[in-house]
């Protein structure tokens, strides 16, 4: 099959520049971090910005070529309840999240083991707030990205099998920021969500599920640095 130069552009950002960035700027982005711990809300902020633009191409790219949306699991968004709904388990989500009691020494042990996403973590209120934010961007808008038109892409090419590997692979690199077990633990993520999404043939599901792992990340985070200071 042959890809409109357009589409071309895309794949090439998303299984090239994606992932390289992501390994060739994971050392610097986690020492600035760590020198500049105020500079998480800005991070977090730059974060949103990049997945919106990022899908928000990818939609506008698909329109330009006149492929509707349902292709990449989106048929939903034409149906405002399912938005709604999707948008009020998010919510419902973060709230029994928020409200959830950690047990300390669990928590303490989990993030010391896994120390390597620490600098990452949401330590103020404003953090934390910024934090949920990107929680939801990335939730949404890498499920539209990567399970959605990347792979779509990418199945019209090879086999199936091979493309959700691939999608994934891509999809764990770009986070390698935080680590080779963080990287692989997003992409066996990925794996099951792109199943739930081939299983479903909407993005629905994998949006929600994405969505609440990170919000769950982030809240265990702070939820851990809270729990230092008191005892300090």
């Amino acid at each position: 099959m042959e890809l409109s130069i357009t589409y071309l552009i895309l794949l090439f950002i998303l299984v090239i520049l994606f992932p390289l960035n992501g390994i060739l700027t994971a050392k610097r982005i986690k020492k600035f971090l760590n020198d500049y711990p105020g500079a998480k809300t800005s991070f977090f902020q730059q974060t949103i910005i990049i997945q919106i633009v990022l899908a928000a191409l990818v939609i506008a790219v698909m329109a330009f070529n006149q492929d509707p949306i349902r292709e990449i699991g989106l048929s939903f968004l034409a149906r405002p309840l399912y938005l709604i709904g999707l948008l009020t388990a998010c919510l419902i989500g973060f709230w029994i999240v928020y409200k959830r009691q950690f047990d300390p020494q669990k928590l303490q042990r989990e993030i010391e083991k896994d120390a390597a996403v620490k600098f990452l973590l949401p330590t103020t209120n404003q953090e934390y707030q910024w934090s949920i934010g990107a929680s939801f961007a990335a939730g949404i808008c890498e499920e539209i990205v990567f399970r959605g038109f990347l792979y779509w892409q990418l199945a019209l090419l090879i086999p199936v099998i091979p493309a959700i590997f691939l999608t994934n692979l891509v999809f764990g690199l770009g986070h390698y920021a935080t680590g080779l077990k963080n990287a692989s633990i997003a992409f066996g993520l990925g794996i099951l969500f792109s199943l739930v999404f081939l299983s479903t043939n909407s993005l629905w599901i994998p949006m929600l599920l994405h969505v609440l792992t990170d919000i769950y990340s982030m809240t265990k985070g702070k939820r851990y640095f809270e729990q230092n200071w008191e005892e300090g």
